[in-house]
């Protein structure tokens, strides 16, 4: 499984508004032009994570988006799944039309236990975890 630039790219902006907001929107022009990424393609990312519920925006003057949760409720798996859907590593799992070996397969065990392990590990990831380590690294460099 590769991570795609959707899912970097909408990880890099909400851990910017997690960390910058404060309790008060923020506009996506500023967060696009902090983390050096496209409005537009910012904007199609949000569209995503506000209908997953882990945005919220508001409109209006002082409007933007927000976090529409505390940073230690939102996973990675959740984020993932947002703009891309679930995680498959093989394209077996989760549909037997896939394969027409699906049922006496004598990989599919493997790849479902690692495709467990993978969701496992990214559920096990927050925001508020990715926040601290990144707190932690900078605090060595000093």
């Amino acid at each position: 499984m590769r991570i795609s630039t959707k899912i970097r790219y909408s990880v890099r902006a909400l851990l910017y508004l997690a960390v910058n907001e404060e309790g008060k929107p923020l506009q996506i022009r500023d967060i696009a032009k902090h983390e050096k990424l496209s409005v537009r393609y910012l904007e199609n990312l949000f569209t995503n994570l506000r209908a997953s519920g882990i945005l919220s925006s508001v409109k209006g003057k002082g409007g933007g988006f927000m976090l529409n949760k505390p940073s230690e409720k939102i996973n990675l798996l959740e984020v993932i799944k947002a703009v891309e859907g679930n995680i498959s590593i093989v394209g077996c799992i989760g549909s037997d039309a896939f394969c027409r070996n699906s049922s006496d397969c004598i990989t599919k065990d493997i790849w479902n236990n690692a495709n467990t392990y993978l969701k496992d590990f990214f559920r096990s990831i927050t925001l508020k975890d990715m926040m601290e380590d990144h707190k932690k690294r900078i605090k060595k460099k000093k």
